[in-house]
């Protein structure tokens, strides 16, 4: 399955969730935890949410 980040939108205002708005999404990042704090000084808001498609130097969970 291909995360659509124009369908996971549409999802988020349907349950009006407070997350997830706007969606940044890269096909290919080094770390989605490191791009999220590059956001807040550009004015990303409380919520934003940052998913890639895959990461290079990502941590993962659990040390995977």
């Amino acid at each position: 399955m291909t995360f659509r980040p124009e369908r996971f939108a549409e999802i988020a205002a349907e349950r009006r969730l407070g997350l997830g708005h706007p969606v940044a999404f890269r096909r290919l990042t080094g770390s989605t935890n490191a791009d999220a704090p590059e956001g807040a000084p550009v004015g990303a808001p409380h919520g934003a949410l940052y998913v890639a498609g895959a990461q290079t130097a990502g941590r993962g969970r659990r040390g995977n």
